[in-house]
């Protein structure tokens, strides 16, 4: 029960943060990726989510995708942190 929940919260918050992104000041090719991420990490968690509770034997895949929408956004954010002028950080 408790791994359910703790991992609830923080697939949702992975889901979040994208879309948080794509709303705060930055590049122009960042905010768009993060919008593109939210999307795509929301549509494979329904799927994670879908996959896991029929019992697919896809579920691993689904569940794979999303933390690669994830991971995907995180190096983004890295590269944008990173390309950052010092006084805007």
């Amino acid at each position: 029960m408790g791994h359910t929940v703790v991992s609830i919260a923080t697939f949702g918050v992975w889901t979040a943060m994208p879309f948080v992104a794509a709303r705060h000041p930055g590049s122009r090719w960042f905010r768009s990726s993060s919008r593109v991420a939210g999307v795509a990490s929301l549509v494979a968690l329904a799927v994670a989510g879908l996959t896991t509770q029929v019992g697919s034997r896809h579920k691993g895949l689904a569940q794979r995708a999303f933390l690669g929408t994830v991971f995907a956004w995180q190096a983004a954010s890295t590269v944008e942190g990173l390309t950052r002028e010092p006084s805007a950080a």
